[in-house]
């Protein structure tokens, strides 16, 4: 069995909207739907919060305890200047799988099942890369 890391990246500045991880949404933190859902995977290892934010991994730790790895990156790759592949590729050093996931948190509602069977085609095919979109209807 492939030993599958996933994060969820999830900076506390945002410059379009602020602190956009932490609103609320019926009540829960954005960053937490997705996180809810990913959970439920059954092929993921490891989950992460991977944060420049200690504010963020506290909030996380109330919430998830130790259903969740926690991985509070340096702080220049938390602007908005940082490439997703620089905390990607810092991620990937620090934490070695067979696979790595990274998860969107605006993506609130992909569901567990949904990543699953993108791991399941990923594994099946033997891709060296995946990226999934939907255009909302």
């Amino acid at each position: 069995m492939n030993k599958i890391n996933a994060f969820i990246a999830c900076r506390l500045g945002s410059t379009r909207v602020k602190f956009k991880n932490l609103l609320l949404l019926n009540g829960k933190p954005l960053f937490t739907y997705l996180t809810d859902n990913a959970l439920k995977s059954k092929r993921i290892s490891n989950l992460f919060i991977n944060t420049d934010s200690q504010i963020i991994i506290d909030i996380a730790k109330d919430i998830y305890h130790d259903k969740l790895n926690y991985f509070l990156r340096n702080s220049k790759l938390g602007t908005s200047e940082a490439a997703l592949d620089d905390y990607v590729y810092d991620f990937m050093i620090n934490f070695p799988s067979d696979i790595t996931v990274f998860l969107n948190p605006c993506s609130l509602f992909l569901k567990g099942s949904t990543i699953d069977k993108a791991l399941e085609d990923f594994i099946t095919k033997k891709l060296d890369s995946c990226c999934a979109s939907q255009i909302a209807q």
